[in-house]
């Protein structure tokens, strides 16, 4: 796969996927015991899945998103494991990318000053960076974690 030989993201990688089952998993719970049935439970939890695939930053990325679903982004869960796992695995990320022609990731590297000949090579770490507008940082990371705990909290005490 190509994942770095290095502990620390080894941890981080495996830290985030717990909290992804963990939440998603009260969360589902939580709502088993604030409705009525299963069925309505698992509607709720289909919503979840739903809007947490659209809005996490995967399908739209967040500079696309119309400004008024921008809080969906901020909100569901996956966009804190989403950032989390991408940051924590690909910072310092020398990896070679071949960007693609006009893509953030093309301007970012300044691509169209190059001639038409050469190929545009930037690296993993600056993918991550130029992908998502600069808002996917390291500093991001403990914000990350103290948001999935709380929600983990919230869903258990529910």
């Amino acid at each position: 796969i190509g994942f770095a030989v290095n502990a620390a993201k080894f941890f981080m990688f495996w830290f985030f996927m717990f909290l992804c089952m963990a939440n998603f998993t009260f969360l589902g719970q939580m709502f088993v015991a604030l409705t009525r049935d299963a069925v309505t439970a698992q509607g709720f939890g289909g919503l979840l899945i739903a809007l947490s695939s659209l809005f996490t930053g995967v399908l739209i990325r967040p500079d696309n998103m119309p400004s008024f679903w921008v809080f969906m982004y901020w909100l569901v869960p996956g966009h804190y494991i989403y950032e989390g796992l991408l940051v924590s695995q690909f910072e310092n990320d020398d990896t070679p990318i071949i960007a693609s022609p006009n893509t953030a990731f093309w301007q970012f590297l300044g691509c169209d000053q190059l001639p038409s000949d050469e190929v545009c090579v930037g690296t993993a770490s600056q993918w991550v960076f130029a992908s998502f507008g600069g808002s996917f940082i390291p500093e991001n990371i403990p914000w990350n974690i103290l948001y999935l705990f709380a929600l983990l909290i919230v869903s258990r005490t529910v």
